[in-house]
């Protein structure tokens, strides 16, 4: 009977100790928390809302000096705070030069820009504006931005109070695809700031198509017929020789065929006639 008593007393304080130890290492794995939930944070007020407007445009005018009208658009740039990001120029055979510009000027200058480079041309060939309204989803990634980076803030928090090895591989493997997910919002907030301040111009500066022949004399208009004609006449000799050149081929088979067509008609009628 004492056995019996002395082995049920063991059994209970085992049970007990099992008891604690269990509850100490739940108390131990809970300190980290329940997985944070995202904060959601919801932009309100009119005052609170910036409007994101993106506006650009394209501009072609014609000037009778490329040269001095590209130093005029230079001055209005400046003029309107914008700057000038890449250019080029060409000239075609006629010695008439053209080339293309792009611009960006602040949005609330656009207009002004825009009046002040057509009054330097002689004539506007195109004109056009573009205007997208992003203040929808500038607002819906601002509030994504602001979830993400106190989400962040949260788990930098559990980091903090992780033990385990385990605990802080898993923190900062939430952490790093939230901080993925923060530079990539980031960026598309930076671009509409940007694009929505900033207007993008392109335009295109020719100079008129001169014809060369204008003002020249009668013996100078026969020259340069007589020139041109010469020119066109070795061209059309030059282009009949490159063909003829490539066809020999062809034409050797041909003369081959011939003859032994005729060669074989030939040896017929000798035999009929014989016959």
């Amino acid at each position: 009977m004492k056995y019996l008593i002395l082995i049920v007393l063991v059994l209970f304080v085992g049970c007990k100790n099992s008891d604690e130890d269990r509850n100490g290492h739940v108390t131990k794995y809970s300190m980290l928390g329940p997985p944070p939930q995202a904060y959601h944070v919801s932009i309100q007020g009119p005052s609170l809302i910036k409007k994101i407007i993106i506006k650009n445009a394209t501009l072609r005018i014609i000037v009778d000096n490329y040269e001095e009208s590209f130093k005029k658009v230079k001055k209005i740039v400046e003029e309107t705070k914008g700057y000038i990001y890449k250019s080029n120029v060409y000239s075609n055979h006629q010695n008439a030069k053209s080339g293309t510009i792009e611009i960006k000027v602040p949005a609330e200058n656009l207009e002004a820009f825009i009046e002040k480079v057509k009054a330097i041309s002689i004539m506007v060939k195109s004109e056009g504006i573009t205007s997208a309204d992003h203040t929808e989803e500038y607002i819906d990634i601002s509030t994504r931005l602001i979830n993400k980076r106190a989400l962040e803030n949260r788990y930098r928090e559990i980091l903090k109070s992780a033990n385990t090895t385990k605990d802080i591989l898993d923190v900062e493997s939430q952490l790093s695809i939230i901080r993925t997910d923060i530079e990539s919002i980031e960026k598309r907030v930076k671009y509409l700031e940007e694009s929505s301040a900033m207007s993008e111009v392109s335009l295109e500066i020719d100079e008129p198509q001169i014809d060369n022949r204008i003002g020249e004399s009668i013996s100078d208009k026969i020259g340069n017929g007589f020139i041109f004609g010469y020119r066109g006449f070795f061209t059309v000799l030059g282009e009949t020789i490159t063909f003829l050149i490539s066809a020999i081929p062809l034409i050797t088979i041909v003369y081959l065929l011939f003859i032994i067509i005729k060669i074989f008609r030939k040896k017929r009628k000798t035999k009929v006639n014989i016959n």
